[in-house]
């Protein structure tokens, strides 16, 4: 039987490690609580967008190792963008109209034969348990309201998934790509730098920096985003972000219903608000 005895291990994450598997490839290993289907979903998109002028780490094939299942992938090297930043902070500037480009570039390819976005997040709105039934209803309102879009969407796009390498950066991690409207996925990233909790297993320096820069950094990101995508605008952005904070809370991130429940009530409140004025 396989093992990962004596492999390097090279990351952990919240499903998975990846592990040094040869000189040029890197074993990532599902932990055994993940469902099959989430990991034949990114062996599956990771196929796809291997075929597309995205730059990611290319997709080799499976294995299993230890009962447990993984992809292996091309192994590239390189300080993730936030490391790179935090080790250069007069770069943030140039990295956020980077982050941009390559957002725009993946929503540039269709994403044919991925799931619908608005199906996955209507089953995690559906799923979520700390949401209000108000909340609930109000988030799917919100999403019916919504264009399906035929797109290429990321669905987890943030700094920690690109590897800066020597050749260039490499986009990780496709185990949530969809086909939808750009927007959506625009707005899904917003919600990470707007109401997504810092994770405490980086290190202080980290986190600070992370709290102090994501706010100007995420800023500059939707400024060039919305120049190079003409067909993109910020009240679309805006409310898609109702539906994604209220998917969100399906993954159960400690601290995320922290800020996430009272942006959805102060939505709502607004939403409230503009339905008497119509009446008036």
């Amino acid at each position: 039987m396989l093992t990962v005895a004596n492999r390097q291990l090279i990351a952990c994450g919240r499903t998975a490690e990846v592990y040094a598997w040869d000189n040029s490839t890197v074993l990532k290993l599902f932990f055994d609580w993940l469902p099959s289907e989430f990991i034949e979903r990114e062996a599956y998109a990771a196929s796809i967008i291997a075929t597309y002028p995205v730059p990611s780490a290319k997709f080799i094939g499976t294995l299993s190792v230890s009962n447990r299942r993984g992809l292996i992938f091309e192994r590239v090297d390189g300080p993730s963008m936030v490391a790179l930043m935090s080790s250069k902070p007069w770069l943030l500037s140039r990295q956020a109209l980077l982050f941009a480009n390559l957002h725009f570039l993946v929503h540039s390819q269709p994403g044919d034969g991925l799931p619908q976005l608005k199906t996955v997040i209507r089953e995690a709105i559906n799923k979520a348990q700390s949401l209000t039934p108000e909340l609930r209803a109000f988030a799917l309102q919100v999403l019916d309201s919504l264009p399906d879009g035929h797109s290429l969407c990321h669905c987890d796009f943030h700094p920690e998934q690109i590897v800066m390498t020597a050749t260039g950066p490499r986009i990780l991690d496709w185990m949530s790509a969809c086909q939808g409207d750009p927007m959506a996925d625009v707005a899904r990233t917003s919600v990470l730098f707007v109401l997504g909790h810092i994770p405490s297993q980086l290190s202080f320096f980290t986190r600070t920096f992370i709290y102090i820069a994501r706010g100007p950094f995420h800023r500059r990101y939707l400024k060039e985003y919305l120049r190079l995508n003409r067909k993109a605008d910020l009240e679309t952005v805006k409310r898609w972000m109702i539906p994604l904070s209220a998917a969100r809370l399906y993954e159960n991130i400690p601290g995320d219903a922290g800020t996430i429940l009272p942006f959805l009530q102060r939505a709502l409140a607004q939403n409230q608000m503009e339905k008497k004025g119509d009446l008036v």
